[in-house]
């Protein structure tokens, strides 16, 4: 700046010929205007300017931010002047140049000042551009912080997921987001493929990809290899094929594999980018960190449900098994939880249990119990316990101690009670047909001696007159034989070998007759109540075996209140029966008839129950009871297909519940039949049995009939005897228990020789035949010894009139 032209075509003239850009003014204010629009790197002012000096425009630029910092060289004509100099140097000069010029020495100093200059120029550029790099880096960084912020934000978010169908969906989201994929898929591994958990574009994955997998397959690669894949290019990448869906065939590639326990893979991760730029190394590099974190979670997870399903097994194995399962402290017994067999057992709800120790529960040696389930270190097998339920029931249960750990340990306990009550029932049963046996046998024998007795006490009695004084002897050996007869029959109905003929009959008539009878034969000390149902339906049964029942339950409460007077009360009702109700009486559910005979007398303990159904057991003195009234009855109502149940207690009298299924059809009584004549005959008879004294005594009182009889005892004799002249008998009277050839076989010979011979089998007790099996082998008629003449002779006369038909 110069206000004189000349001065200033001289400066521009030399600064011209250092290559720099020259900006001329020739006053102040035209200085101070084109530093507004232009960089300088210098400024040369001249000191002596009329308006506003050198001095005034440095000032004024040096208060100025814009240009504080530009050199100032002042351009003076005036002679060097210490104070002049400060004065310049103090408003901002760097330097002074003194008129006239010296152009060495203007070059030379404007040279430095562009010099620096430049310097500094390019110092600024090479700050500017540092700082740009510094400051993408910081951005670049501030991105990545971003990313594993957001991944930390991932990594805590997956940890809430505890299933494998929650972690998958989000586990593959959250790639995506962190990549920003525009599809992608996550499988697991199965044993025979990979499973799709989940989809970003739905249609796009199979459901399923089955082993082994093609050997291109980008997802067999990662598999195998257990690393990260990434293909920025897929449609120039000829090493790889897809793995299912066929869309794919552009754009870039990430592929993860997620690692389960023991570092196996677990599972397989693809993104896929149609997008540009495409995945990076930074993309992969922030996929196997967050992959990194998903293991962790992935192992977490498969742990998790791995207990679960282990959780899920015990809770099914603990609630569905049908043993009672308890958990208990070791120190004090009390029960922390329990299954439902064990609530079961104890008849309690679990709340009420785990306000409960052993102790309140179990039988009086639950100290030592107790003892031993907190001792036990080992599986421990501590035998049977009972246990005590609210409803005053108990359950017996074997039970064995399991310890847990050191605090708890577990109770087993198996409900054995309904094997213990099979268990009695069948040694019962085997007791009970042991005993038949042996009064089937008895029964037998009996009726052998029987036979004579009554078979030659009929023959006197018909042989001697009206007053004879052997008359009333007699009829006393009769009756003894008839009662003698009575109680065999009561042993063979017993032992199941013979019942009466089954019919369907009402019971009432005949529980009314036998109460009329008990009523005139008991003291008036005991009252009678009866509450009979004349609506209940009929049964199938033999009248004589119900007219037993009724006669043998009352007698049985009348010695029960003998000496103390009391109440017999007799109920008959029908009744429909459940599942439920026959479990303890081994009967089919349906309808019964239901029998009650109750009375108020002694009453019975639980061991006496247990027996007054053996065969001559009895509490009564002797000569008042055989013992085998209770059990004809119960043999009674079993062939029945009923069942029999008694309910007692000592002091509180006894209660008898007789059960017979009742059946539809109406049986109608048929007519009583008058006493007529005994039947005689003329025919031939062939008569055989192995004892002399029947054969002797059957033979006279068939002969009194007027039959001619051939005898034998040896059936193989007989057989030879009618196999010389079979038409020379009419009849053939056979026993049926006899050596070398019982009478069922022999039976069978003689109708092979003779099919029309007609045959009587009579014995007095068999397990190998009956009346159903003699007809089977054309037997005509069948009686069970001892036989009174009367029923011998119709018998005999059915038997021949049938054989004319």
């Amino acid at each position: 700046m110069d206000d004189n032209p000349e001065n200033l075509f001289v400066l521009e003239k030399i600064l011209k010929k250092l290559d720099a850009d020259i900006i001329r003014a020739v006053s102040g204010n035209d200085a101070l205007s084109t530093t507004l629009y232009n960089e300088f790197a210098l400024i040369i002012l001249d000191v002596q300017m009329p308006e506003m000096n050198g001095y005034e425009v440095a000032e004024i630029l040096k208060d100025d931010e814009r240009t504080e910092n530009i050199p100032i060289i002042f351009v003076t004509a005036i002679d060097r002047d210490n104070a002049k100099e400060i004065k310049g140097y103090s408003k901002g000069a760097v330097d002074f140049i003194f008129k006239p010029l010296d152009e060495f020495i203007l070059m030379s100093k404007v040279r430095v000042f562009l010099e620096i200059y430049k310097m500094k120029s390019g110092l600024e550029q090479l700050v500017r551009e540092r700082t740009l790099e510094l400051e993408r880096a910081n951005a670049h960084l501030s991105d990545n912080n971003a990313r594993l912020r957001k991944i930390v934000e991932t990594t805590q978010g997956l940890t809430g997921c505890i299933e494998i169908s929650s972690f998958g969906p989000k586990l593959l989201e959250e790639f995506a987001s962190h990549m920003t994929a525009s599809g992608g898929s996550l499988y697991f591994v199965e044993e025979d493929g990979l499973r799709l958990l989940h989809c970003l574009d739905p249609g796009h994955a199979p459901d399923y990809l089955s082993f082994p997998l093609d050997e291109f397959s980008i997802l067999r690669q990662v598999l195998e290899s257990g690393k990260p894949s990434l293909v920025d290019d897929v449609a120039k990448n000829d090493t790889i094929k897809s793995s299912g869906w066929g869309g794919y065939l552009d754009g870039s590639l990430l592929v993860f594999p997620i690692l389960g326990t023991s570092r196996k893979v677990s599972g397989v991760l693809t993104l896929h980018s149609k997008t540009q730029p495409p995945f990076t190394e930074q993309d992969k590099e922030i996929g196997i960190i967050l992959a990194s974190y998903s293991c962790e979670t992935m192992r977490a997870v498969e742990a998790f449900e791995a207990l679960q399903k282990s959780e899920r097994q015990y809770r099914t194995l603990f609630e569905k098994t049908n043993d009672a399962i308890f958990i208990a402290e070791r120190a004090t017994g009390r029960y922390t939880d329990a299954n439902k067999a064990a609530l079961d057992l104890t008849g309690r709800t679990l709340d009420e249990l785990k306000q409960m120790t052993t102790r309140d529960i179990t039988s009086k040696d639950a100290d030592n119990l107790l003892a031993a389930i907190s001792e036990s270190c080992e599986v421990r097998e501590l035998g049977r316990v009972t246990y005590y339920r609210p409803d005053g029931t108990c359950r017996i249960a074997k039970l064995s101690s399991v310890p847990l750990n050191t605090k708890y340990v577990i109770g087993i306990a198996r409900d054995i009670t309904h094997d213990l009550e099979v268990e009695k029932q069948l040694r019962q049963a085997y007791k009970m047909e042991a005993i038949g046996t042996l009064a089937g046998g008895i029964a037998h024998d009996f009726n052998n001696i029987l036979f004579p007795i009554i078979g030659y006490t009929e023959m006197l009695q018909q042989d001697i007159p009206e007053n004879s004084p052997f008359r009333d002897s007699l009829d006393k050996i009769y009756s003894g034989g008839m009662r003698a007869k009575d109680l065999v029959k009561q042993i063979l109905t017993f032992s199941r070998q013979r019942s009466g003929k089954l019919k369907l009959m009402k019971m009432q008539p005949i529980i009314k007759e036998a109460l009329k009878l008990i009523r005139s034969t008991i003291p008036t000390t005991i009252e009678i109540k009866q509450d009979i149902n004349t609506d209940c339906g009929e049964v199938k049964a033999d009248p004589t075996q119900i007219h037993q029942i009724v006669m043998n339950l009352a007698t049985n409460a009348y010695h029960a209140m003998e000496t103390t007077g009391g109440e017999m009360n007799v109920n008959l009702n029908q009744i429909q029966l459940s599942n439920q109700d026959v479990l303890s009486l081994d009967i089919k559910p349906g309808l019964y008839a239901c029998l009650t005979i109750a009375d108020t007398g002694t009453g019975m303990n639980k061991d006496l129950i247990e027996k007054i159904f053996d065969p001559f057991f009895t509490t009564k003195k002797k000569g008042k009871g055989t013992g085998m009234g209770l059990s004809v009855v119960h043999g009674i109502v079993k062939s029945m297909e009923g069942s029999i149940r008694v309910d007692s207690m000592p002091g509180k009298g006894t209660q008898f519940y007789v059960y017979l299924p009742i059946f539809k059809k109406f049986y109608k009584e048929q007519p009583v039949q008058n006493n007529s004549p005994i039947k005689k005959g003329n025919e031939k008879i062939l008569l055989v049995d192995d004892e002399k004294d029947i054969v002797t005594m059957e033979k006279q009182m068939l002969e009194r009939l007027g039959y001619q009889v051939v005898s034998r005892t040896n059936s193989i004799e007989a057989l030879e005897i009618f196999r010389a002249d079979p038409d020379k008998f009419d009849m053939v009277i056979t026993d049926m228990a006899m050596p070398n050839m019982p009478g069922d076989k022999l039976s069978a010979q003689l109708i092979k020789i003779n099919p029309d011979i007609p045959i009587l089998l009579c014995t007095g007790f068999s397990e190998a035949i009956s009346k159903e099996k003699a007809a089977a082998l054309g037997i005509k008629g069948f009686l069970m010894k001892p036989i009174v003449m009367k029923d011998f002779a119709d018998k005999i006369r059915e038997v021949l009139k049938k054989n004319l038909k």
